[in-house]
């Protein structure tokens, strides 16, 4: 049973207080007693027979009878009018299609349906005659003169009655008013309907075929009353109302037929869409041809009749196909909706048929449209809910998509940060040309990896508004040089000619976003190399003052690649995206770059241009407004291009051998290479495993900057660092967030929390620089050569290792054996992923005496977990040494046991206790595997 809510019980009262003013409106007008005079008999009966004349032959008829005519000649009807007080009266007489001339005495009172006032054609109409009558008619003669139509052979008499207008409105209203009432308000319901759809449908951005048979029904309550005897009482001309309801009828299928369309899907689009041409000729043509008179209406209305009846036939065929396919379930509100309405037009023309007169009530029609309407309601509510419904879905899909965005940065980048700084030692301290060019070639294969990930990072930013401009004072031939540098080896591996048209008289310095800036140019520069094959890269830039303080640089980059179909150029800038496959299936990327660029130039205020001819090539170019901060000229920069096509050379920019830093990671690599990084430095780094190492280090010890890890065991960085406010220590030390966590949000998550900085792992060597110089006291920083500067290799023996509180484990020494990877077999263990992470083969011997000796203990833990798994504490601590087994297990190379352990982190993470009691005896039996692996080898 639902629990009634405070919003759900005035639902129901507001529902029940409804019900009771419909009750008491009904008792007031048909239950209570009689307070209205008007009601008392304010009109008669005509009681007298009718003498009907045809031809020779004069017949006495009752008030009411039907006549089959012998010819077409016009038929007189006449009676004595009753010895009644006559003054302010009028004769109600109906006329059934035909013309009528009404005399009293000698006197023509009335002209029924006369030609000059029909619109078009000579249609007869039916409607009731009003005949006014004058003090004096008392007993005179009343002649009705009877002009038949041709193909008329019936006439039908109905009754008549004597009284005042008002009296005789009142009897028509009663007769009629249930029918029209309920049309007219059918009719402003579907148009209400209709407009709430339209702002529906602009606010979702989808269309919505249920409005289709809403304007079916609004035809169709057009139809009703455009043949209702009520509409002489609203309308001026009843012939014009009366071929407006052939009209609304032929147009009437129209809708129809566009709705069976949608709701089927379009899988049968071309019948469908045939037969809409046919009714829209057919409409137009009858709209032609009546009002030029080249054909009568009535002739009209059986071809609209027929080709509405095909129309009608093929809806139901074409549903019923799609029920007997099980279809039935896509679409039951609409197709009973459907069945009802053809239903409703059936049985009214049935009943038009069978008893002659009840066409003009539409009462069958009206409550048909009227549960029609109630089921497109509904349908339209449920549609309109579950789109909100697929809203907030889609809201928390995308919530979730961006923390897996947010863990998938953390674990790519953290061995990406190992792979590079390692690298970058190589790259410094290798002389040996091979190695210096196979360093050189991961350095290039790991940036590109690098920018695939920052590319979807910063799509899901960008998706959400979140990406930000950061504008900085920037040298501009320094962005041209890492632009040449990224570009040149690509180019050169193809066999291209890169060329830098740079204006030398440009300025120099700039005040923008000169990241963003030089990430469109080097997708841009990139692109023109992937699709180039053979010729050449051209990129050019120039610059002019637009006043004093800015100027507008243009830039360009035209390649001779496979160019860019005319059609496709619109599809360029779509994401995921990838033109002219045939021709590109090779080219490896994501399809976001493009679409980054756009929006990243839009967010800068440009617009990227494109003229390409297809075969010979491509044009990139836009132009951007930036301020300028020092007008002095860029000078010639092929002489730079030169400087930098000079051999890998590493020179520290300064050293501080005074400063002392702290740096707080899990993970052992990535303090190596932050130390690697540093270590020319002459700085003092201390390192600590975890938050509470670096509780009980700050407590003792004061430190200059410190770098702190965020996805951490037991404590992470957020939790470390509330800590450290909450005890004030170190309350004037920088802390800067290092983390390999760069999606979304990040960064305005950990300014939030009060950090000084953010830094993003991988390091890169000039972030690392430039953040120590920013936030160290200026009298400890030395810009000097670091070649001869105290930053020597005696510092490095020097940085110490802290761990848990006064423990202290100097490095390696110099010199030390060291075996080769290949002397090392240990089986389910990978060895060269243990050596691409860890780099040392001492550290590689270490780490893994180190994770043997864990393996026991860890085992047991897991084994005790699984006596009280389904305690909420127990599965954290459990998913805590899972994730540290996986880490663990991936830096020796026992791929199989880190995979198994991120499983059981993930289902422990989703609270899924039956998948870890399922899985944690297979992890069990993994480790026991690995540990009788190690101990065979003879390496432990």
């Amino acid at each position: 049973m639902k629990r009634i809510t405070k919003e759900r019980a005035i639902r129901i009262i507001f529902g029940c207080l409804m019900g009771i003013i419909a009750i008491y409106t009904l008792c007031a007008m048909y239950v209570f007693p009689n307070e209205n005079d008007f009601k008392a008999a304010h009109y008669q009966k005509v009681e007298k027979g009718w003498v009907l004349t045809d031809g020779d032959e004069s017949i006495n008829m009752d008030p009411t009878f039907s006549y089959e005519m012998k010819s077409c000649n016009n038929i007189s009807l006449s009676m004595d009018l009753p010895q009644m007080q006559l003054a302010g009266m009028n004769l109600m007489f109906w006329v059934r299609g035909y013309r009528a001339d009404f005399y009293v005495g000698d006197e023509l009172r009335c002209r029924f349906g006369e030609q000059e006032k029909m619109v078009f054609g000579d249609t007869p109409t039916y409607g009731y005659a009003y005949v006014e009558l004058r003090q004096g008619d008392e007993g005179k003669q009343l002649h009705i003169v009877i002009i038949p139509c041709e193909g008329q052979d019936e006439l039908k008499v109905d009754e008549s009655y004597i009284g005042d207008k008002y009296s005789l409105f009142s009897l028509t209203l009663s007769r009629h008013i249930l029918s029209v009432g309920i049309s007219f308000y059918i009719m402003m319901l579907g148009i209400i309907i209709l407009l709430i759809t339209a702002i529906v449908e602009k606010k979702i951005g989808e269309r919505m075929y249920y409005k289709y048979l809403v304007w079916a029904t609004v035809l169709l309550t057009l139809w009703c009353n455009s043949n209702d005897m009520m509409r002489q009482l609203y309308s001026n001309n009843m012939s014009a109302m009366r071929d407006l309801s052939s009209f609304t009828w032929a147009l009437l299928p129209l809708p129809l037929l566009m709705y069976s369309d949608r709701i089927q899907e379009q899988r049968r689009h071309k019948v469908h869409l045939a037969l809409e041409y046919v009714i829209a000729s057919g409409f137009v043509f009858t709209l032609v041809t009546y009002m030029t008179g080249l054909l009568k209406l009535q002739t009209l209305e059986y071809l609209n009749y027929l080709t509405g009846s095909i129309s009608v036939v093929c809806i139901i065929i074409t549903m019923s196909i799609d029920v007997i396919k099980g279809k039935f379930k896509e679409y039951l509100i609409a197709g009973i909706a459907l069945f009802i309405f053809i239903i409703g037009c059936f049985i009214q023309v049935i009943m038009y048929v069978v008893e002659d007169g009840v066409w003009y009530s539409s009462i069958y029609v009206d409550a048909e449209l009227l549960i029609i309407l109630l089921l497109v309601v509904a349908s339209m509510i449920r549609y309109v809910k579950k789109n909100l419904d697929d809203k907030v879905r889609a809201v928390s899909a995308n919530k979730a998509k961006t923390q897996f965005i947010a863990n998938m940065s953390h674990e790519i980048r953290t061995p990406i940060n190992a792979i590079l700084g390692m690298n970058e030692m190589i790259l410094r301290e290798s002389d040996d040309k091979n190695i210096k060019q196979y360093a050189t070639d991961v350095k290039r294969a790991a940036d590109s990896l690098l920018n695939i990930i920052n590319d979807l990072l910063d799509s899901s930013k960008i998706e959400v508004g979140k990406m930000e401009l950061i504008p900085v004072e920037y040298d501009i031939s320094s962005l041209f040089n890492d632009l040449w540098n990224m570009t040149y080896v690509r180019a050169s591996d193809k066999d291209l000619k890169l060329i830098f048209n740079i204006d030398s008289d440009m300025p120099r310095m700039y005040f923008g976003d000169d990241v963003r800036i030089r990430q469109v140019l080097l997708n841009i520069l990139s692109n023109a190399v992937k699709y180039t094959n053979v010729g050449s890269i051209t990129f050019t830039v120039s610059a002019s003052m637009v006043d004093d303080e800015n100027a507008e640089i243009n830039f360009s980059v035209k390649d001779t690649g496979i160019g860019i179909k005319e059609p496709d150029i619109d599809k360029l800038f779509g994401r995921y995206e990838r033109l002219d496959k045939q021709h590109t299936r090779g080219i490896e990327g994501t399809g976001l770059g493009m679409s980054i660029c756009v929006s990243f130039l839009k967010m800068m205020g440009s617009e990227l241009k494109v003229k390409s001819e297809y075969g010979k090539g491509s044009d990139f170019y836009f132009t951007l407004r930036q301020k300028v901060v020092d007008k002095q000229s860029l000078g010639d920069f092929k002489k730079r291009i030169e400087e930098s096509s000079k051999e890998y050379k590493f020179a520290q920019s300064f050293t501080a051998p005074d400063a002392k830093i702290l740096v707080v990671d899990d993970n052992e690599s990535n303090r190596k290479v932050f130390m690697g990084l540093l270590k020319n430095s002459g700085i003092r780094v201390t390192e600590a495993s975890s938050g509470r190492s670096c509780l009980e280090l700050l407590k003792n010890n004061s430190y200059d900057i410190i770098f702190l890890d965020h996805m951490m065991p037991e404590m992470d960085g957020i939790e470390t660092y509330r800590i450290i406010k909450k005890l004030h220590i170190c309350d004037n030390t920088p802390i800067i967030m290092l983390t390999a966590n760069a999606s979304m949000g990040a960064r305005e998550e950990y300014m939030m929390e009060g950090f000084n900085d953010f830094l993003s792992k991988p390091i890169k060597p000039k972030d690392l620089d430039n953040m120590i110089i920013k936030y160290l006291p200026e009298y400890m920083v030395h810009f000097e050569n670091t070649n001869d500067s105290k930053g020597s290799d005696q510092d490095t023996d020097n940085i110490t290792v802290e761990d848990n509180v006064g423990e202290s484990i100097s490095n390696p020494q110099k010199g030390a054996e060291i075996k080769s990877i290949d002397d090392i077999k240990i089986e389910h263990f990978d060895m060269n992923t243990a050596y691409e992470y860890l780099g040392d083969m001492n550290l590689v011997l270490d780490i893994l005496k180190e994770f043997y000796g864990n393996l026991q203990p860890t085992l047991k833990k897991l084994l005790n977990y699984m006596k009280d798994i389904e305690d909420e504490e127990t599965l954290k601590l459990y998913q805590v040494d899972v994730h540290a087994l996986k880490s663990t297990s991936a830096t020796v190379g026992a791929n199989e046991l880190s995979e198994l352990a991120r499983t059981l982190e993930i289902a422990a993470k989703d609270n899924d206790v039956e998948k870890v009691k399922v899985l944690n005896p297979i992890l069990v039996r993994e480790i026991s595997k690995c540990k009788k692996a190690m101990e065979k080898s003879g390496v432990i």
